[in-house]
């Protein structure tokens, strides 16, 4: 029996996760697009709490690589929720390339999944630095 990358992933498991994927990375895509021009707690509430689903979701099926980045893009919305952080355009694009990232992964078929994102965990590793760098900076006006 050979060793394949997705030894020991649930399919059942990836196929509700590729479900939350979709719901999720349509509330942040529509949600960033409108973040800055409008950033009202009760806006940026919804797209925070998708941030955490989808690390919630990632983090039962097992997928560390997804963990990461998805904790990276709910600390700086809970950041602009909180009013500590004022979301600025470099924000919201460095959101939504993290949110791209979710959008493909539910585009895949579930046992695709464990071996495409091993493939690029430096992408998810180097995508979460820079949103956790964006929370290190002085906070913006």
């Amino acid at each position: 029996m050979s060793h394949t990358p997705d030894a020991g992933f649930d399919p059942l498991l990836l196929d509700l996760f590729k479900v939350e994927l979709e719901n999720h990375t349509r509330v942040l895509e529509k949600g960033l697009v409108q973040a800055e021009e409008h950033q009202a707690p009760e806006r940026i509430e919804p797209l925070m709490r998708a941030a955490h689903s989808i690390k919630g979701a990632a983090r039962i099926v097992g997928l560390t690589q997804a963990v990461s980045l998805a904790h990276a893009m709910e600390d700086l919305l809970a950041a602009v929720q909180k009013g500590t952080r004022v979301l600025t355009g470099d924000h919201v694009d460095l959101l939504l390339k993290g949110n791209d990232q979710y959008a493909a992964i539910a585009r895949l078929e579930a046992k695709a999944i464990p071996a495409w994102l091993a493939e690029r965990e430096a992408v998810f590793d180097r995508m979460a630095r820079d949103i956790r760098a964006t929370l290190a900076e002085p906070p913006g006006p």
